[in-house]
């Protein structure tokens, strides 16, 4: 019995700590590149005793950029360099008390927010350009401290003071983002799987490399990195009560994201329509270096807006016109259009049909930038294009669905109407941020507002198959209309004969729709 208590408290321990860092002169931990794009996050929970020590370092390969995360005297501190001088910022205090902190870093271009436990600073960076080095030269994450071959090749180090810095002592979990470029954020492991470290001395150094399993302690027995139990994509951290499933995937819900989540369906009747205005707020443009639009949509009406994005004279413009998909896009003083328009396929069949949608930029010379967009439809009908021209960024400011205020005066409208149907899953990225619009709208997010009576499901019943009347005596009974004021009936029907009721509908004074002589004729 007292065996078995034993190897329980250890497991409970490793479950608690994540990895311990015992900060001797060669504990630290290395983890893959931070893919952090323009829209970039990064997070991990720490605990420890200690007032002073590193806990995080990366740059961009030893000329500007960095982001170094420490503590300093009990307080958490961020010092970075985005190319146009370094900033600090500084949040909490008594960090050093032996409890979990979450420590979340999030880059919104120019902006870049700090938070710990919920408390928040940010800091904007000068400069034009604010790209965190290459992702293919920068550095890998150190957590911990800096391995010790740093000492003889500081030019390698963008803050070479950086080898300076009190190791960290204590324990570290749940270390997340994204580990590729512009990929989604996931939980990293302790140690990455293209990290060699046999004992042998480090090329060009007198230093020799340990494994990190005579670095690290406490995390063997981890469940969350023994055997993750989330599924689809889900994000496992671990908790002082065992692992948990973040299910980042809105497509999946459940203890271990695996169950199928229903999708958020909206009908737009013409009035309706989402937006997500930043300009309205004062707040900063999204910025990215590609984005991405996906959602389904379905619709008897040959024209409407479907999708808008833009920043000023900057845009994407996407609609149905005449049955068929056409986009424009307008970046600097470039213009671009194209239209997905198979031969003998519409898409205002009433069908759902889903849309990706993705613009990437690619700089080709120092003033001169290229954009591609494509776009499919059905995962069968594509097209695609570009720009080139002096722009380094996509901005968005300001994101219309289903419509706008003014939906003619928007840059690159071809169609003067809102959309009419259902759409659902509609999902805007740019870079590593993600907005699932529907479900914002639904949940009552801040970020979003709703104009018109927006009801967030697709009406079921309607048909395909017409219904035939072959006799005079033929009749269809319909629920009754209950319509005291104002309402909308809309039918399509075919037929060879020159009279005959197509609709009735009782009351005081009831409408009467029928034809005579080849002619609709309502009378009330």
């Amino acid at each position: 019995m007292q065996r078995l208590f034993h190897l329980s408290f250890i497991f409970w321990l490793s479950v608690c700590w994540g990895f311990l860092l015992d900060g001797t002169t060669k504990s630290f931990a290395q983890f893959r590149k931070w893919g952090g794009g323009y829209n970039g996050s990064l997070e991990f929970e720490f605990k420890t005793e200690q007032l002073n020590g590193l806990l995080l370092y990366t740059d961009d390969g030893g000329t500007y950029d960095f982001f170094v995360i420490k503590l300093f005297e009990g307080a958490l501190q961020l010092r970075f360099n985005l190319g146009g001088g370094a900033q600090i910022l500084t949040v909490g205090s008594n960090l050093n008390d032996g409890h979990w902190h979450k420590v979340h870093l999030q880059r919104q271009a120019e902006r870049t927010v700090l938070t710990v436990d919920g408390t928040s600073h940010m800091r904007t960076s000068r400069g034009k350009e604010f790209d965190f080095g290459r992702f293919s030269t920068n550095s890998d994450v150190f957590v911990g401290g800096m391995p010790m071959w740093y000492n003889n090749k500081l030019t390698l180090l963008a803050l070479p003071s950086v080898i300076f810095e009190p190791r960290f002592v204590g324990h570290v979990r749940n270390l997340i983002y994204a580990d590729t470029e512009n990929g989604p954020p996931r939980r990293q492991e302790t140690r990455p799987k293209d990290h060699r470290c046999d004992g042998g001395a480090v090329a060009g150094t007198e230093e020799v490399c340990l494994p990190q399993s005579r670095i690290l302690r406490g995390n063997s027995s981890d469940v969350c990195e023994s055997r993750d139990p989330c599924q689809h994509d889900g994000i496992c951290i671990s908790t002082d009560n065992g692992p948990i499933c973040e299910c980042r995937n809105s497509e999946y819900e459940g203890v271990f994201c695996e169950k199928d989540k229903a999708p958020t369906e909206a009908s737009f009747r013409g009035n309706e329509y989402l937006s997500y205005d930043l300009s309205q707020t004062g707040s900063d443009a999204v910025v990215s270096t590609q984005d991405s639009m996906t959602f389904y949509f379905k619709t008897r009406v040959p024209s409407g807006l479907l999708f808008y994005l833009g920043d000023g004279a900057d845009y994407l413009n996407v609609a149905i016109k005449e049955g068929c998909l056409i986009l424009t896009m307008g970046l600097s003083n470039g213009k671009q259009e194209m239209q997905i328009k198979p031969n003998k396929v519409r898409f205002d069949d009433n069908q759902w049909h889903k849309v990706s949608i993705h613009r990437k930029m690619q700089e080709v010379a120092q003033f001169t930038s290229f954009c591609r967009l494509s776009a499919v439809v059905d995962g069968a009908y594509a097209d695609h294009s570009h720009i080139a021209g002096k722009f380094k960024v996509l901005s968005s400011t300001r994101i219309f669905l289903g419509g706008s205020e003014d939906t003619r005066a928007l840059p690159g409208t071809r169609v003067n109407s809102n959309f009419v149907g259902c759409m659902k899953k509609v999902e805007f990225t740019a870079d590593t941020m993600r907005l699932n619009l529907l479900e914002l709208g639904k949940s009552g997010s801040e970020l979003i507002s709703t104009a018109g009576r927006l009801e967030y499901r697709c009406p079921a019943g309607e048909t395909r198959d017409p219904i035939t009347f072959t006799t005079r005596e033929s009749h269809l009974i319909l629920p009754s209309w209950n319509a005291k004021k104002s309402g909308n009936i809309s039918f399509k029907f075919r037929t060879n004969e020159p009279n005959g009721l197509i609709l009735f509908n009782g009351g005081v004074r009831p409408p009467r729709h029928r034809t005579l002589d080849n002619h609709l004729i309502m009378t009330d």
